[in-house]
């Protein structure tokens, strides 16, 4: 495929990569391993959600309800407008806005969270430490 908007297109990959990433930091940061499941839940309603695996015509009400407030289904109509230009720059616009929204929730939630956590001493203890201490002893 050509792409139109090549700056765009890397910008929106950029974009979704930082906002995955401050969302499931902050996740895992908060809930520790239940944090990591739900991060994981959330990246497979993604992928059935966002209109990118399947058109969302096709797809069931539930998906169709949170389809707007996936930060992918963003992306996913932010690299269709790079690739083709042909979506509303208004719908892209506002995509660009959500995403980062929600990274700079996530982000300023992280923040929180790493600030008890440090209050409390509990910063950089995580319930996987055990493992990583039995399979040292294992090697």
């Amino acid at each position: 495929l050509h792409v139109e908007h090549v700056a765009l297109f890397y910008f929106i990959a950029w974009l979704f990569a930082m906002t995955s990433m401050y969302l499931v930091m902050f996740l895992s940061m908060w809930l520790d391993n239940p944090g990591r499941f739900i991060a994981m839940v959330l990246l497979m309603l993604q992928l059935g959600g966002s209109g990118g695996t399947f058109p969302m015509e096709i797809t069931n009400h539930f998906y169709n309800v949170i389809h707007p407030f996936l930060p992918m289904t963003h992306s996913i109509l932010g690299f269709r407008q790079a690739i083709t230009s042909g979506i509303a720059s208004g719908t892209v616009g506002y995509g660009i806005f959500y995403m980062i929204l929600v990274a700079v929730i996530s982000l300023g939630l992280l923040w929180l969270v790493m600030h008890r956590l440090q209050k409390k001493g509990l910063m950089g203890i995580s319930q996987l430490d055990d493992n990583q201490k039995l399979q040292a002893v294992e090697k």
